[in-house]
């Protein structure tokens, strides 16, 4: 097993360690108390959501280009530019969130 696979193998093992059982519902507490503050956030989990889909798009027609041997046709978003988009979501997204509960 190479180096990334096991990292990727803990790296899931330990999200699942932290999201089980109670621990799971005690982040899920605190994400609908920090959602019942600042209501603006909502708004900012859309978005979020909005972005995976547009990952999840790119990635299924990548798919499908290689499906029918077309790799021309693949479109593959730069897992730096996904990450650093998320990244520019959450933070302006909750810099104005807690602008606009100020």
């Amino acid at each position: 097993m190479n180096e990334e696979a096991l990292l990727a193998l803990l790296s899931v093992a330990a999200l699942e360690a932290l999201l089980s059982g109670d621990n799971a519902l005690v982040l899920a507490g605190y994400v609908v108390a920090v959602m019942e503050r600042y209501p603006s956030l909502e708004k900012v989990a859309y978005a979020l959501v909005g972005w995976a889909g547009v990952k999840l798009l790119l990635e299924g027609s990548a798919t499908l280009a290689e499906l029918l041997h077309r790799p021309e046709l693949a479109w593959r978003l730069p897992k730096p530019v996904f990450w650093g988009v998320t990244f520019l979501i959450l933070l302006g997204g909750s810099l104005l969130a807690l602008r606009k509960h100020a």
